[in-house]
């Protein structure tokens, strides 16, 4: 966006934009989610007709013991200071915050239930021991 061709393409072809959408990824560190919000406010301050900016990615689960989640109060409060900041620096220009929770709402809410068809054992140094169930899982 800073070598002027995306401002070129919407000046080009008569476009209005009206959101910017980045994806952060399912991220936890607040340091990331601050440098990742403020670019993307520099992004809606070089279109006036910007409403909405979305951090899109959704919030890091941790699944596995010590493996951490994202902490919203931690996260938020880095994210709403730099929007507070834009709308000071460009005339109280408020934008709507849109975020993608994604599976942060539900990957703890539930069980998989199903029954072991098989067991199936790999050779060699490190070998493992996988299990085939009677179900499907996408991650």
């Amino acid at each position: 966006m800073d070598d002027g061709t995306v401002p070129g393409i919407v000046e080009k072809y008569g476009l209005t934009v009206e959101r910017i959408h980045t994806h952060i990824g399912s991220g936890s560190d607040p340091e990331i989610w601050q440098q990742v919000a403020t670019k993307s406010l520099s992004f809606c301050k070089m279109f006036p007709t910007v409403t909405a900016c979305n951090l899109g990615g959704g919030y890091k689960v941790g699944r596995n013991p010590g493996e951490p989640s994202t902490d919203l109060q931690e996260v938020g409060k880095p994210v709403t200071d730099a929007f507070r900041t834009f709308a000071e620096e460009n005339d109280g220009r408020e934008l709507r915050l849109e975020i993608e929770p994604g599976t942060f709402l539900v990957a703890m809410a539930g069980a998989l239930v199903s029954t072991v068809q098989d067991k199936v054992f790999t050779t060699g140094e490190g070998g493992h021991v996988f299990l085939k169930l009677d179900s499907g899982m996408t991650d």
